[in-house]
């Protein structure tokens, strides 16, 4: 049987508020129980089986015990998909020969090359459990699972909410989710409990907080079908855009709104890019460019702090000091925090997220598209050449606000190429992409040189608007902008340098 679930990460206080709630509106609660859970998981020395991505436990229900084989690819962006055999046997101890799944039995023996099976680590979780309907027949097992995994004398806490389509379809899964999850703040769970059991087994340190998440480097393959391959990009914007989610929400760190934001902004330009594959998603993108200009307000403050007060302070007149003007941002920053917190605490930030999960799992679970993502990424690339090149005409003459326009191209660009770089020879795309740094360098660089005039217009509270901030302020503004034209000459030279570089997708 094909088991598909919607895994959530949460902590002790949300999963006990959750289980309390009634049924969210369109859904009704058909059966509810609870129930203490101990499962044993079993593997061979190696851990062959964990290797062919392969789980084998019993669990004692009632009075009853039962073996339950799953196998396939663990948690992805909170989706486990796997086949799962169940089966009746007389203890805690594994017996293979009553798998009736044959393809299923004989790869587990295998895998195990006679070598001998035993217990590895077990499960111990107080599951509260209620069955979810709505009219359309489709029926939901929501487990709010609070426990610990154990092996030999460490444990590490397992709490979640499991949400399991038991009849319907996979659309009726994400519904439920979003009415129940409301405005709590979670994580999807990175893994399952059999892969927190193999961690304890294998002495692996576990994680203790969310750490800011940069974008990773997918390895697509050219022929992957379109649709297949786009889903797996989708779930990296996901996944960025979840983690850093909690990081702002829980850490004090520049990077959680800085990645968080990039995270939005390049699912925006993944929606533009793969519109043909993707369909119009106009919810979508409004919503992550909403929240991305929440995350904005955050980070442009961190930026004035970091890249416009910090590097001209060291040449202040000996009268003057920036230490005033650092603790008025400093202040009008932590009021911009708690603001941006309580923005990604709504519904409305997990509908989006949900939204995107589902939208990922319905590309991926489709029939394999005809056209592949090199076909698809080709003409992508292309076309976002094609505006960069527009706006970069007559560059000498560019108004402040085109200079911005082109940045922004010149970004959706790089969002392109890296989505694709595993598609083209790394030797081409190496160059290309490194000589595109170095222009959105120097256009970074330019862009908080006009962020700078933003202290000028900054509205500080009258007790920290002193004649001395104000000097500050205006001689931080000049310094920066004396800069500028040093800058503007470098950037024509560093777009020259990248017309010149051979450009990967045209080999």
């Amino acid at each position: 049987m094909q088991e598909l679930e919607l895994k959530f990460a949460l902590t002790h206080d949300q999963l006990s508020a959750l289980a309390r709630l009634p049924a969210p509106s369109g859904f009704t609660i058909l059966r509810e129980d609870e129930k203490q859970l101990r499962s044993i998981y079993f593997d061979t020395p190696n851990q062959d089986l964990r290797h062919q991505h392969m789980t084998l436990r019993t669990r004692k229900k009632g009075a009853q015990f039962i073996q339950t084989v799953k196998a396939g690819g663990g948690v992805s962006a909170g989706i486990s998909s796997t086949i799962e055999v169940e089966c009746e046997v007389n203890s805690h101890t594994p017996q293979l020969d009553l798998i009736a799944d044959s393809k299923l039995r004989k790869a587990i023996e295998a895998t195990a090359q006679n070598a001998p099976i035993s217990e590895l680590f077990e499960t111990r979780i107080n599951r509260r459990a209620k069955l979810f309907g709505d009219q359309q027949g489709n029926e939901i097992e929501a487990a709010f699972d609070d426990g610990a995994a154990h092996c030999g004398k460490t444990n590490h806490p397992i709490i979640e909410l499991e949400l399991e389509l038991i009849n319907g379809e996979p659309a009726a899964l994400f519904r439920l989710a979003e009415g129940l999850l409301g405005s709590e703040s979670f994580a999807f769970s990175q893994q399952n409990k059999a892969a927190i059991g193999y961690a304890l087994a294998n002495n692996a340190r576990m994680p203790k907080g969310p750490k800011p998440r940069m974008a990773q480097r997918l390895d697509l393959s050219p022929d992957t079908p379109a649709n297949k391959a786009v889903a797996a990009l989708l779930r990296d914007c996901l996944e960025q855009i979840t983690i850093n989610r909690l990081v702002v929400l829980n850490a004090d760190t520049p990077k959680g709104p800085h990645q968080f934001r990039i995270g939005l902004r390049r699912l925006r330009s993944l929606l533009g890019l793969c519109r043909n594959t993707i369909g119009t998603q106009e919810e979508l993108n409004s919503s992550a460019r909403e929240f991305a200009s929440i995350a904005g307000e955050l980070r442009d403050l961190d930026v004035l702090l970091a890249d416009i007060i910090k590097p001209a302070k060291g040449f202040l007149p000996p009268e003057l000091c920036a230490i005033p003007l650092s603790a008025a941002i400093s202040g009008a920053r932590e009021l911009t925090r708690t603001e941006v917190r309580a923005s990604l605490q709504t519904p409305q930030i997990n509908r989006l997220i949900l939204q995107l999960s589902k939208l990922a799992f319905m590309l991926d679970s489709g029939p394999p598209t005809k056209k592949t993502i090199k076909s698809i990424a080709t003409k992508a690339l292309a076309k976002q050449w094609r505006r960069v090149t527009l706006q970069a005409e007559n560059l000498s003459e560019l108004t402040i606000e085109q200079r911005h326009d082109l940045r922004k191209a010149l970004k959706k660009l790089r969002y392109a190429c890296e989505f694709f770089a595993a598609l083209y020879p790394p030797e081409t795309t190496a160059s290309f992409i490194a000589q595109m740094k170095k222009l959105q360098d120097v256009f970074g660089y330019l862009n908080d040189v006009a962020m700078s005039e933003q202290l000028v217009a900054m509205k500080l509270p009258e007790n920290k608007r002193s004649n001395e901030v104000s000097l500050v302020i205006g001689f931080m503004a000049g310094w920066h902008k004396s800069r500028c034209e040093t800058a503007w000459k470098q950037a024509k030279h560093q777009w020259q340098a990248l017309r010149d570089t051979p450009r990967f997708w045209e080999a």
